[in-house]
């Protein structure tokens, strides 16, 4: 924005004050100028008009006094924009007199003006007196003034080191085409029926000296394509003034240009060493010119290059000479496109020599095509936007959300993904980016290269390093389940927990350790009656239920619990592969170890479904509880893992277009959801075609099984102590030897204490809570985007707003240890368990048995999966429980994330208590046959991989 006068250098002389405004930070282009003029009118109302008024200038103060008294128009529109000594810039209102056709999206026109209007309750100064009205071609200073010329650039500069900022509101005012007294810019509007709407706030946060303003080339045809000019016929028609305003605007822009501005001589010069930090990452660096602009409180220097070779890895140094501009609040940083836009920036340095200060200015961010300018602020940098010091780092903040919300734009019914599967759509699950690939993404999103080659990698590693083609082969046939035991025992990695579970996978003990400590331990439930049609004959349990009682005094008890599968009905298998959609009931021993003691594999409202039970023969027996392992095969791979990674996105999506880089909750989150909006573009762009080759449920059946479980989700399933009350498994004393669970809550208070210890450096009370309005936008896209329904508009327990610490606390905790602990657990002993096929099967070949003592170990053989499928099975197991090279573990934050003795200091205590879980986790796995080590927290990632 520029302010000047139109026709003196004379800020006190009788003159018109002008306003420009542009809607980019260069000197000249960008997408639109309006140029502004005190006065409803402007001197002429035709191209013919304009040149009489410029002959009258040329004859000095007699011409034009002459033309004033031409005609009764000319004297009131001079009376009217003329000021005479104002008080401020910022107490006048600007009119933007051309009338411009505005086009609509839905073809219609429009004719449009603009004004521009103070924000604060003024009233315009310099206004004309009466005797001055009299003489209003008078327009030198009278004598009794004694401001310097430019004393209005000094007043304005003091209002906005005062206020923080000078605000005004842009306004537009729309007209009827068909009107054609509408073109004739003397003709004022009736704002009654063309009322004055407000559509923008420009905020002036600081002051550039006159070099750079002057400079600046404002130009009418800098606008967007639905902004034109009515075509003139003739110099005399209505529709020509606005060339006359171009004409008149233009001779303005030469006179600015030319004169000289001489150096304030009190103006201070400083020198500032600029170092800037590229990133280490593969192609970091950039040919594109770096230019940046450092910004005081109320002033900022121009802008300077300061690269236009090569910029690497590492450090490059600069030196910058300009005005001083006292304490540094921000720098704005651009990159000029050249032959490669793309650079990662650690930080940025900035050290005045004068008065020996060194900011630093963390980034840690891609500069791309789509995001060529970044303001950044000196470390420390967060707050809570409530809070901000600088006016002009609340704008950034709204500047920065704006561009987000750009960039991380929902999906809607328009851009809802499809699977690789044709006709299987996405819908009826958690929000998601309206992104379909990985290149897509904003730069910041994309899972790195590296991480995608690393795991590729392991995949890969899992058939050569394994050596699991070679070993299949070796193999003609599956003839017994020891048969995969040579396959497994022949790998060239295994793990002691691999080596229990062949020795004693068909136990009944083991399988119900596995419901509690396995692949998926967030399955099991206590029963609290017998499901639909589920009967169970007295007799089928004799000997089974080792206290003396009935199943029903037992349920009772509270000892008997459930894994169920129901929502595998009716859902797609591939071709010739098979999965019951299968229930079993477990029952605590008065030992205290959990076992199976009925199955049923079908969900039918027959009650004379076969009910099998450890009384059946021993091949029935394992037959069953086979099929409900590879139901919970399925179940784990989509309902546990990838369901896991879609109540994430969401959040993450929100997180982004919400809360400013600057907010404390963003330091906090970000960290742990950076991979989770990439990992699932990634998924349902490669991933979802992949289960074809080892899983029983495919051609789309995973994303049907999504779309079930979502129904029935709620946000209270990631608050692990109310999932646990929920599913009746939370006391030990009831249910003993569910390490996960004890791990799990050991973890998620650590999380929750180091969480509540961090936001109260930031929020002091509740009413900092429900007064912050990045994270209530957070909290309401999250309710009304993330977590929705697509047609049955489901509620699913996400708040739309949140008033208390409490709450605060309760959410991110909750998200904390679903992005880490929560995904551990689901992932990293995938190896360990599903490596041998009989212990969890990824496909049965055969349809489950119809009857009972029919079941031999050759048709057993003959219902598991396939060498191939095994192989893949292996492979995808291996690739996923692998802990990637130089993996950033949880509790490790990055360094530019709290640099702040306070927020330093919780997560080094944090940190701290991580470790004393380990050890305690340590000591108590020396006790037991099968340590449990998925929660230890150096083996937890701070964010999921892939």
């Amino acid at each position: 924005m520029r302010h000047a006068n139109l026709f003196t250098d004379d800020d006190a002389s009788c003159d018109f004050r002008l306003a420009s405004l542009k809607f980019a930070d260069e000197d000249g282009g960008g997408p639109l100028d309006l140029i502004f003029s005190t006065g409803r009118m402007p001197l002429f109302y035709n191209l013919a008009e304009l040149e009489k008024l410029d002959g009258a200038l040329g004859k000095q103060e007699d011409g034009f006094r002459k033309w004033l008294f031409e005609r009764p128009i000319n004297y009131w529109a001079a009376v009217d924009g003329m000021r005479r000594a104002p008080t401020s810039y910022s107490s006048q209102v600007y009119y933007n007199h051309f009338t411009y056709h505005m086009t609509f999206s839905d073809e219609s026109t429009e004719l449009v003006r603009f004004r521009l209007v103070p924000a604060a309750d003024v009233s315009e100064s310099g206004l004309l007196n009466e005797q001055q009205q009299k003489q209003a071609w008078v327009r030198e200073r009278h004598s009794d003034i004694g401001n310097r010329e430019s004393y209005l650039s000094e007043e304005y500069e003091s209002q906005v080191e005062k206020h923080g900022a000078v605000r005004w509101i842009l306004q537009v005012q729309l007209h009827d085409v068909a009107e054609l007294s509408g073109y004739n810019p003397c003709e004022l509007w009736d704002p009654v029926t063309h009322p004055w709407r407000n559509v923008a706030d420009v905020f002036v946060t600081g002051i550039l000296p006159a070099q750079f303003t002057d400079k600046m080339d404002f130009n009418i045809d800098n606008r967007p394509d639905i902004l034109s000019f009515p075509e003139a016929k003739s110099v005399f028609d209505f529709k020509s003034a606005n060339k006359a305003l171009q004409i008149m605007y233009e001779c303005h822009q030469t006179r600015m240009q030319r004169r000289q501005v001489l150096q304030d001589p009190e103006e201070k010069v400083s020198s500032y060493v600029i170092t800037l930090e590229s990133g280490q990452q593969s192609r970091s660096g950039t040919l594109s010119s770096v230019q940046i602009t450092l910004q005081g409180k109320t002033r900022r220097t121009g802008r300077h290059t300061l690269s236009n070779v090569y910029l690497t890895s590492g450090l490059h140094v600069h030196l910058v000479k300009d005005r001083s501009i006292g304490n540094l609040i921000a720098i704005q940083v651009d990159i000029r496109h050249r032959l490669s836009s793309d650079w990662y920036l650690n930080r940025l340095l900035v050290t005045c020599l004068e008065r020996n200060e060194t900011y630093v200015f963390p980034c840690f961010a891609w500069f791309t095509d789509d995001n060529k300018t970044m303001v950044l602020r000196p470390d420390p940098a967060v707050s809570l936007p409530q809070m901000e010091q600088y006016t002009k780092l609340a704008v950034v903040r709204k500047w920065e959300l704006q561009k987000k919300k750009e960039q991380y734009r929902w999906a809607d019914s328009k851009t809802v993904v499809k699977t690789q599967v044709e006709g299987h759509n996405e819908d009826n699950l958690p929000g998601r980016i309206a992104v379909k690939e990985m290149k897509h993404l904003p730069r910041d999103a994309q899972i790195p290269e590296e991480r995608i080659k690393h795991f590729w990698h392991n995949l890969n590693a899992g058939f050569l390093n394994l050596q699991l083609g070679r070993l299949a082969s070796l193999i003609s046939e599956w003839k017994h389940t020891d048969d995969f035991k040579t396959m497994v025992n022949r790998l060239l990695e295994k793990t002691d927990t691999m080596d229990y579970v062949m020795e004693h996978w068909t136990e009944d003990k083991e399988f119900g350790r596995q419901m509690l400590d396995g692949t998926y331990p967030t399955l099991i439930r206590r029963l609290a009656s017998l499901p639909p049609n589920f009967v169970v004959p007295d007799d089928a349990l004799v000997g089974v239920l080792d206290r003396g009682h009935t199943l029903g005094e037992e349920i009772q008890e509270g000892t008997i619990f459930m894994v169920e599968y129901p929502d595998l009905q009716t859902v797609l298998r591939y071709p010739d592969r098979y999965v019951a959609e299968a229930t079993c009931l477990l029952y605590v021993r008065s030992d205290g170890a959990l076992v199976p003691i009925a199955i049923r594999l079908q969900q039918s409202s027959d009650s004379h479904e076969l009910i099998w039970t450890p009384n059946d023969s021993p091949m029935d027996w394992l037959c069953a509880k086979i099929w409900v392992k590879c139901a919970h095969y399925q179940y784990h791979q989509i309902v546990g893992r990838m369901m896991c990674r879609l109540m994430l996105e969401p959040i993450a999506v929100a997180l982004n277009r919400c809360l400013s880089v600057a907010h404390p909750v963003y330091q906090l989150l970000q960290s742990h959801l950076k991979t989770a909006i990439g990992i699932n573009v990634m998924d349902r762009q490669v991933f979802g075609a992949g289960y074809n080759e080892f899983l029983a449920i495919a051609d789309g059946g995973h994303i049907a099984l999504l779309k079930k479980t979502y129904k029935k989700f709620t946000f209270k399933i990631l608050n692990l102590p109310l999932d646990l009350e929920t599913r009746g498994v939370d006391d030990p004393a009831v249910l003993p030897n569910y390490h996960y669970r004890d791990d799990a809550l050991a973890l998620w208070q650590v999380i929750r204490q180091f969480v509540e210890k961090m936001i109260s450096l930031f929020y002091h009370c509740d009413s900092d809570v429900a007064g912050d309005e990045e994270i209530q936008a957070w909290i309401d896209e999250c309710h009304s985007k993330g977590f929705l329904n697509w047609e049955e508009n489901i509620d699913h327990g996400f708040p739309d707003k949140i008033s208390s610490l409490e709450e605060l606390s309760e959410i991110l905790t909750s998200v904390i240890f679903t992005a880490t602990g929560q995904y551990a657990a689901l992932n990293y002993s995938q190896y360990d368990y599903n490596t041998f096929a009989p212990n969890m099967p990824s496909t049965m070949n055969r349809p489950p048995p119809k009857e009972k003592g029919v079941v031999t170990m050759k048709s057993i053989v003959e219902m598991l999966p396939t060498r191939r499928q095994t192989a893949f099975s292996i492979a995808v197991a291996y690739a996923m429980s692998r802990h990637e090279g130089g993996e950033v573990l949880l509790g490790n934050y990055p360094e530019y994330s709290f640099t702040e003795p306070g927020p330093r200091k919780a997560v080094d205590n944090f940190q701290g208590d991580l470790k004393k879980l380990s050890s305690a986790i340590h000591v108590r796995n020396r006790k037991l046959a099968v340590p449990y080590r998925t929660l230890l927290p150096e083996k937890i990632p701070h964010f999921i991989a892939i």
